[in-house]
């Protein structure tokens, strides 16, 4: 049961509001009259009607992991944006528009400027790429699926000084 009267004024003009915003939605809840907002304040004062709050655990279990999740992705992304990525490998690997590529980018450089302009990242030298070749197969193996952030990621650790964009042009060099 909610005794604070700040939080009571609260949870009521937002009960009242809904309630008669939307009168034919009220399955199974008395029928709430328009309220003054000073009817709002004595009522939240009155310490009557009681209100509680049911706090389902597993749910908010649930929402904590998507949460989690969401923030992994999202900063897995920053990082690739920091590293190089180009707008469609953020695409392809995010599974994202372009657009959503495209506008994750100009938000991401309104706040960390890049000096000059991007362009087509250089391929290493040959014994460099055949050493990326090499780690790539080690870490993908015989993998028939497409290959996620994370293994790209595994791979940029290998190769930090390359960026993510040159990583994947010579990952991807013998492809049609």
């Amino acid at each position: 049961i909610i005794r604070n009267e700040s939080m009571r004024l609260l949870l009521i003009s937002i009960l009242v509001a809904e309630a008669t915003a939307e009168p034919g939605d009220q399955t199974g809840a008395t029928t709430v009259p328009p309220l003054s907002v000073q009817e709002i304040a004595q009522l939240a004062k009155l310490g009557k009607p009681e209100l509680s709050v049911t706090f389902d655990s597993t749910s908010l279990q649930r929402s904590l992991q998507t949460l989690r999740h969401v923030q992994g992705v999202e900063a897995q992304l920053q990082y690739f944006l920091q590293h190089g990525a180009t707008n469609s490998m953020l695409a392809e690997l995010f599974h994202i528009s372009a657009n959503a590529a495209k506008a994750k980018r100009k938000a991401y450089e309104a706040v960390h400027p890049v000096e000059g302009k991007r362009r087509r990242p250089s391929m290493p030298n040959s014994a460099t790429r055949e050493k990326i070749h090499h780690v790539w197969y080690a870490l993908r193996g015989a993998a028939t699926q497409p290959p996620k952030p994370q293994d790209y990621r595994s791979l940029h650790d290998t190769f930090p000084a390359l960026s993510l964009a040159s990583l994947y042009a010579v990952v991807n060099e013998f492809d049609d």
